[in-house]
């Protein structure tokens, strides 16, 4: 009998982006960022800076970019 992983783990990725990118990120009226979640099945934020943690390397004009990703494993039996 063989070891079952956990169904659906979660990978969080952030990334810093120029505030210009974030635009080309998200796409007229949201359309590549929708694309994006679509094909991939992960949730993309671009976080209001508001939302944005401090952060020594980052400055004013960038933005935060939170990707969580699922996956499952393999199962084996």
């Amino acid at each position: 009998m063989g070891l079952i992983a956990p169904q659906m783990p979660s990978n969080l990725i952030r990334l810093v982006i120029g505030r210009s990118q974030a635009g080309c990120l998200i796409g007229k009226e949201g359309s590549i960022i929708k694309d994006i979640r679509e094909t991939t099945g992960a949730s993309v934020r671009v976080m209001p800076v508001e939302q944005t943690p401090f952060s020594s390397c980052m400055s004013e004009s960038d933005r935060l970019v939170q990707v969580m990703l699922k996956f499952s494993w393999p199962q084996r039996i």
